[in-house]
């Protein structure tokens, strides 16, 4: 997607005025709707994100929904993530996060060559090591669905 313009010179006939503002509406609206969206909730959100459904051409929304980890012990920490993945053909374009001591002063990316990050049809699992027992923070799922 390029830049709009800033400015723009509208011409004095009435017919070519309108014509220039519909395409000025026209190309807003395409800007405004090609945008990622800077929500992370609990809740579903659309995330402005829209992914191309290989062999169909079909165009999804992707959503985002944000899981809090809660504090973290040394193995599997299982979280329920709410999303209804048995009756629904889910797939997930982007699953991240990050976590952080309880003093704040050691932020780690996740998942990692430590630590790794799965979902089940109930749980998001978060396996982590010893060094990371006591940590906390926030997960992000990106999906697909009804494909």
């Amino acid at each position: 997607m390029s830049n709009l313009p800033t400015s723009r010179h509208f011409d004095r006939d009435q017919q070519q005025l309108l014509i220039e503002l519909t395409d000025m509406y026209q190309e807003i609206s395409n800007g405004v709707n090609q945008r990622e969206v800077g929500i992370y909730d609990i809740r579903e959100q659309i995330a402005g994100q829209t992914f191309v459904v290989p062999n169909s051409g079909t165009v999804q929304n992707v959503f985002r929904k944000l899981i809090y980890t809660g504090t973290l012990s040394t193995g599997n920490n299982s979280i329920a993530h709410s999303l209804v993945l048995a009756n629904e053909n889910f797939s997930f374009t982007h699953i991240y996060g990050s976590i952080k001591n309880s003093a704040s002063t050691s932020f780690v990316a996740m998942p990692n060559s430590d630590i790794s990050i799965t979902l089940d049809v109930t749980n998001l699992i978060i396996n982590v090591p010893a060094a990371y027992n006591g940590f906390s923070g926030t997960c992000v799922l990106e999906y697909i669905k009804n494909l």
